[in-house]
């Protein structure tokens, strides 16, 4: 079992500032960070690695360089314990990444049920058509007008 003392002396952090393993102070491009991640921790034994990023998932640390991968988000983290075999993969996805829009779901207008565009009523019945995810298509040709009609009133 690698203790914490003995990990820590043996990694290739051992006595180096601990700034250079924030994420923000990696030198840029921000592409070529990765690779920089990952040299910054080559050489260091599995073991060692193993210990900094269990290290890692208990103290919950995030905007890191652990174990040679850069840890931006606490999704980050969970993920790459996951593929060390530390424990079970994350339930959402990372942010940035596109989320599942869930149908029927309220036009925030008129508050009618709405369906995606490209359904029809037999898949989602009593529905009205979606013109995007927050507005149904009579909320938005409404919108549309009263703004056609204000730029008439700026242009007299």
């Amino acid at each position: 079992m690698t203790t914490y003392v003995d990990w820590r002396n043996r990694g290739r952090c051992a006595g180096q500032d601990p700034e250079r393993w924030v994420i923000e102070n990696l030198p840029l491009p921000k592409r070529d960070r990765p690779a920089i991640a990952r040299q910054l921790c080559a050489g260091c034994p599995t073991d060692v690695q193993l210990a900094c990023l269990r290290n890692a998932v208990e103290m919950k640390l995030t905007g890191m360089v652990v174990a040679g991968q850069m840890i931006e988000t606490t999704w980050h983290l969970q993920q790459a314990a996951a593929d060390a075999g530390l424990g079970d993969p994350p339930a959402r996805s990372p942010r940035g990444r596109k989320q599942t829009v869930q149908w029927p779901r309220p036009c925030q207008r008129c508050n009618k049920s709405m369906r995606p565009s490209r359904s029809t009523r037999d898949v989602h019945p009593g529905t009205v058509m979606s013109s995007n995810k927050n507005q149904c298509l009579y909320c938005m040709s409404q919108i549309r007008a009263e703004a056609a009609a204000a730029a008439e009133v700026v242009a007299a």
